[in-house]
């Protein structure tokens, strides 16, 4: 395996959490994208994992899968973002309408050492993703919803959905 560290669709979800949180998080325009495209890459590629784990290697079995998940517009607009990045471009015309640098308030909690908590509301930089039926997302809409359905996907195949460590998520270890 050339993957050091991704066997498994828990871990893959695991890495797509990462990614979301650099995605929002980052303040640069250009880090964000690439965030933002890193976390579609994986989201496509948790597929694949999805149906390794299902033991499904003919095209065949596999397509009626690809169907169902191309009719979830979060995750076709990811698989065409991966895919328009990963190829210069797509060889049939996008669903998605549109992918837009943008700005969004975000709220800022703050807690001192004594327990008081302080909200700034600041306006950072932000993606807004367009879908075929006109539903706008910010990257943190967005990300949230694909997630959300991997978690409820992967319960639904038997794959018990357990947090990763706080340190692994924010890289601290």
């Amino acid at each position: 395996m050339l993957n050091p560290n991704l066997t498994d669709p828990l871990q893959v979800l695991h890495k797509l959490e990462r990614e979301m949180h650099k995605a929002f998080h980052h303040q640069n325009y250009v880090h964000k994208s690439d965030h933002l495209i890193n976390f579609c890459v994986t989201a496509l590629s948790l597929k694949d994992y999805v149906l390794h784990f299902l033991g499904l290697s003919e095209q065949k079995d596999k397509q009626p899968y690809y169907d169902g998940w191309a009719e979830i517009e979060c995750l076709r607009a990811a698989s065409e973002i991966a895919n328009s990045s990963k190829h210069c471009g797509l060889n049939k015309q996008a669903k998605t309408k549109s992918v837009e640098a943008s700005r969004s308030n975000v709220i800022n909690v703050f807690i001192n050492d004594n327990g008081e908590i302080k909200n700034i509301e600041e306006n950072v930089p932000d993606y807004k993703i367009t879908l075929e039926d006109g539903a706008e997302y910010h990257i943190y809409e967005f990300t949230r919803d694909v997630i959300e359905y991997w978690k409820d996907y992967l319960s639904k195949i038997g794959i018990k959905y357990v947090e990763q460590e706080s340190a692994t998520f924010f890289g601290d270890s």
